[in-house]
């Protein structure tokens, strides 16, 4: 089985052992500024929100995560620089 996500190897709240329910673990080292680039554009169809929310969420809550997500990839087995 494959399992995709955000947190399994965040090793803070409540998630320190989910990461050892896997055999092997790659985490995709992207850059977070092209990341972040792309988040803004796919979220602007998001029903509810004005374009300037969406961006404003984007840098306030989805860049906090992703830079939480980057301080786990110490923890995984494999590290792959995404293509992009």
């Amino acid at each position: 089985s494959v399992c995709e996500g955000l947190y399994l190897l965040h090793d803070q709240h409540g998630w320190e052992e989910i990461a050892d329910c896997f055999d092997l673990s790659i985490f995709v080292d992207a850059d977070v500024d092209v990341c972040m680039d792309r988040l803004k554009d796919r979220n602007l169809c998001i029903p509810g929100y004005s374009p300037e929310e969406i961006l404003l969420r984007v840098d306030a809550v989805d860049r906090v995560n992703a830079m939480t997500v980057l301080r786990s990839k110490h923890r995984a087995d494999v590290i792959v620089q995404s293509a992009v």
